[in-house]
């Protein structure tokens, strides 16, 4: 895991070389242990190996200040986080054998070694027993159709010297980030956003699109648009290539679900098969030259990662698992994650906050998340990798994407009812409340609302909202702001009709949640120089998952995830299969009551020029209102909009 960083200048005007160096040293927590550079004189077409202060010595590279007088036009850089090949052999930026290639890479391929093995015998040779070397044989035998070959998480970026040309990728499911920008006639990409802000050229301006859908559905990360107006992310599963023009920068689809998909096994044939799709894709996560932990909640997703680890262990070894917890009775999951590690003979390791540690934290976690965070678990997930850096761990596991994978949301249900509706199985729908996992059954009428949403026209949404008591935005929010700005009102994307319950899971991983929760992952853990690997992201899971039908998902007794439990239960135990979901649960109510004074404060020394779009008298009394009610969750808009305030503030960005 690493920080990658690349610009390529219009025509022959040079890169600043010290204005690249600080943005990153910016990106430094992502890879501590190693630093490099290579400057290209793109008309000469020559290419220069530079060092940093962390780069190791016995390499004997020139500093990178050596050549600040000097013309380059394109340089990549990158900060190493040594997890395989912890020898100098694989510092990066690394060159290809037959010297045409440099690649800077962020990430982790699986299956390097069936990969190498299979590059040897077309004769390509191997120096060091990396997978950045492997990529580099793949993209010179098999070019940008290597990506659907890899098992693993990845940003890179592949400078070809015969060529003048930069190429970029990114992983199926977007684990690893990568952001780019044009502005100013330049092109630059980094593992993050804040290198790109350091750019000349480069302005802070909000992107009022994307602050529509992060108020009204609490999306930051569901398209190439970040919330920066000059910043841009390439998607999941794109490349794109970059000549010295810079004129044509359209990103590529190179993998895609495939919904028209459908296997025909029965129920035990399907659970077989993703318990061996699973195992397998446990075993490669696994691969590591330094020692792999797991976060444990106590849920299924977890627990699940956690057996199955410690079931693939040496003789001798002990799995060490990190794991927050909260003192109460009825979100506390203490007692699921002491009966795992007690069955698994498992080394355990807790974290506890106070809400005056949440205050301590929030500026720092702001600016890590560097785009707004849509609720406070993700402090609860901040301290376990805080826990697992200071117990010298730099590889965990971690349980993204199960849910999105198998239907593991109460909003699921909702698209499931639809499904059922549009086929006329009556009795199923009634089935479906009636069985309605325990903490969600007072939410019926909810329930019931979101399914007609998926049936009926889009014109006559709204009406159904309004059945569910949610209000569309927050009461706190001027909507005249983003009309005088050409933003159309719009719904959340949803799926529809006899296939609502798959398109649901399908814009699940590609828009609505999953991409944040990754990013969540990638910076609570690069933060502390962990690498985080989710092993239900996988493209073979993936495609299993959504071949299969709907009721194998989410089944007619309204059970989530049923396949995945059945495959699961005679590893995890039944308490734990037969559980209800609660989520990453956080004592968020109280914790919003310690933080209004707080916010009350961030909003009187904000200037209104500032945050134009939100009424700030009105969010002081939505913020009051909400914590003086006695609901256990923080209301969602409550925490949008003052995590938006803290966030402007944070980035300084102008809303003007």
């Amino acid at each position: 895991m690493c920080g990658i960083f690349g610009i390529l200048m219009p025509g022959r005007q040079a890169v600043n070389l010290p204005v690249a160096r600080r943005a990153l040293d910016l990106i430094r927590h992502r890879g501590p242990d190693d630093e490099g550079y290579i400057l290209v004189d793109t008309v000469n077409r020559q290419v220069v190996p530079c060092a940093g202060s962390d780069t190791d010595k016995s390499l004997t590279l020139p500093d990178i200040g050596a050549f600040s007088d000097r013309p380059f036009s394109a340089l990549l850089g990158h900060r190493r986080l040594s997890i395989l090949d912890l020898s100098v052999a694989g510092h990066q930026p690394m060159r290809s054998a037959e010297g045409r290639y440099w690649i800077v890479f962020n990430g982790e391929i699986y299956n390097y070694l069936e990969l190498r093995a299979e590059l040897t015998l077309q004769g390509h040779v191997f120096i060091t027993s990396s997978d950045t070397e492997v990529i580099l044989a793949a993209y010179q035998q098999w070019g940008a159709q290597m990506l659907n070959r890899f098992i693993g998480m990845f940003a890179l970026a592949i400078w070809d010297t015969s060529e003048n040309t930069l190429f970029l990728a990114r992983d199926f499911f977007g684990i690893k980030p990568l952001y780019y920008t044009r502005a100013g006639g330049k092109f630059a990409f980094a593992s993050e956003i804040k290198p790109l802000l350091e750019l000349d050229g480069v302005g802070r301006k909000g992107n009022p699109n994307q602050l529509y859908d992060c108020l009204g559905f609490g999306l930051a990360d569901s398209g190439e648009t970040t919330l920066f107006a000059d910043i841009q992310q390439l998607l999941p599963a794109h490349y794109l290539h970059i000549d010295l023009s810079l004129k044509q920068v359209e990103p590529k689809r190179y993998w895609q679900l495939d919904l028209s998909s459908h296997v025909d096994i029965s129920f035990r044939e399907a659970a077989d098969t993703l318990r061996k799709l699973f195992e397998e894709s446990v075993r490669l996560h696994m691969r590591s030259d330094v020692p792999v932990g797991s976060c444990l909640s106590g849920g299924l997703d977890s627990s699940a990662i956690v057996m199955n680890m410690n079931n693939m262990l040496a003789d001798g070894q002990q799995l060490h698992t990190f794991s927050y917890i909260v003192d109460d009775p009825i979100i506390g999951e203490e007692k699921y994650v002491d009966l795992i590690c007690r069955d698994g003979d498992i080394i355990s390791h807790k974290t506890r906050s106070t809400s005056e540690e949440l205050i301590a934290d929030l500026e720092r976690l702001v600016q890590i998340q560097e785009q707004p965070f849509m609720g406070p678990s993700i402090y609860a997930q901040y301290r376990v990798f805080r826990l697992a850096h200071e117990m010298g761990m730099k590889v965990m596991l971690d349980g993204q994407g199960a849910d999105e994978l198998f239907s593991g949301y109460y909003s699921s249900i909702g698209a499931r009812l639809a499904s059922l509706v549009c086929r006329g199985q009556m009795g199923d729908v009634w089935r479906v409340l009636r069985n309605a996992p325990d903490n969600m059954k007072e939410h019926r009428l909810r329930m019931l609302s979101f399914s007609l949403g998926r049936i009926i026209p889009a014109g006559m949404v709204n009406r159904i909202v309004a059945l569910t008591g949610i209000p569309s935005f927050p009461s706190c929010v001027d909507q005249n702001w983003f009309v005088e700005r050409g933003v159309r009102h719009h719904m959340r994307p949803h799926g529809h009709g006899k296939d609502a319950l798959r398109e649901e899971s399908l814009l699940s991983i590609e828009q609505l949640s999953l991409p944040q929760l990754l990013r969540y992952e990638d910076r609570n853990s690069m933060c502390f120089s962990i690498e985080s690997r989710v092993p239900f992201c996988s493209k073979a899971i993936a495609e299993f998952a959504l071949s299969l039908p709907d009721h194998f998902l989410l089944s007619n007794e309204g059970v989530t995830k049923s396949v995945f439990r059945e495959a699961m239960k005679d590893l995890v135990p039944q308490v734990i299969l037969r559980r209800d979901k609660v989520g990453f649960a956080t004592p968020a109510r109280d914790w919003q009551k310690l933080l209004l004074p707080w916010t009350e404060r961030t909003a009187l020394n904000t200037e209104l020029n500032n945050v134009p779009f939100l009424k700030k008298d009105s969010l002081m009394q939505m913020l009051k209102t909400s914590s003086q009610q006695k609901q256990a969750s923080w209301p969602i808009n409550a925490w949008r909009c003052s995590n938006l305030l803290y966030w402007t503030q944070a980035f300084d960005v102008d809303w003007s």
